[in-house]
């Protein structure tokens, strides 16, 4: 498909899960501390709860968020509750950093992640997803702010997407910047369904990432990006 992704094709969601969350887990092996930045959304829980059963050294692991809505702590509807349900909570030795800060705001809470990745620079893993749009994390085609994230040198940004429908009810993002992306060594994409094929394949024709931020996931020196899906 193209040599800066590798793509896996699954018959179904048992083994789409299995051989994501065991290639996910193998390039966490090591006896190194490491960054796991995990996506929220619906498709990534069944990975997380195999993924959450893999023999990994947990209390090595820092583990963070590719993106999250701005709302209040505890929210159902932000990253780190899906997170904390489907992979924290069957995992207790797993620790999770808060991209959004209570009592913060988006501007501070997105000062605070980039003070802590500068502190703490570690070996990052990266989970994405993406969407019909060709948004990955929160960077939504369209949103008011999107131009200053994308040239943004910091690994996160807050982003207004209040204009871009796939982005609603919840407008107001912190999310990894490209050049956020760019300090993940590995990047799994997981997706399900043809539609979502079909976006990847459109967008890798159009090769235009402004247009299709996905385009920003694609592998660099360190490796493809790995494309895991399934029906």
């Amino acid at each position: 498909m193209n040599h800066s992704l590798l793509l896996h094709r699954h018959a179904d969601s048992t083994g789409w899960a299995t051989a994501a969350a065991t290639a996910i887990a193998r390039a966490l092996q090591g006896p190194q501390r490491q960054r796991l930045l995990l996506s929220g959304g619906s498709t990534p829980a069944p990975v997380y709860r195999q993924l959450a059963q893999a023999a990994l050294d947990w209390g090595q692991l820092e583990l963070g968020l590719v993106d999250e809505r701005w709302l209040a702590a505890g929210d159902a509807n932000r990253n780190d509750r899906l997170v904390e349900q489907q992979l924290l909570a069957l995992q207790p030795q797993a620790r999770l950093q808060a991209l959004a800060q209570p009592g913060s705001s988006p501007a501070l809470s997105v000062q605070a992640a980039n003070a802590h990745w500068q502190q703490q620079p570690l070996p990052t893993v990266a989970v994405l997803g993406m969407g019909n749009d060709g948004h990955t994390a929160s960077l939504f085609p369209g949103a008011r702010d999107l131009a200053q994230a994308l040239d943004s040198t910091a690994p996160y940004a807050s982003i207004d997407a209040g204009d871009c429908p796939a982005a609603q009810p919840f407008a107001q993002r912190l999310s990894l910047t490209p050049a956020g992306l760019g300090h993940c060594q590995q990047r799994f994409l997981l997706l399900r369904g043809n539609d979502k094929l079909d976006t990847l394949t459109t967008a890798l024709k159009s090769g235009n990432p402004r247009h299709y931020p996905i385009l920003y996931a694609l592998g660099s020196s360190t490796g493809p990006l790995q494309v895991f899906w399934c029906p």
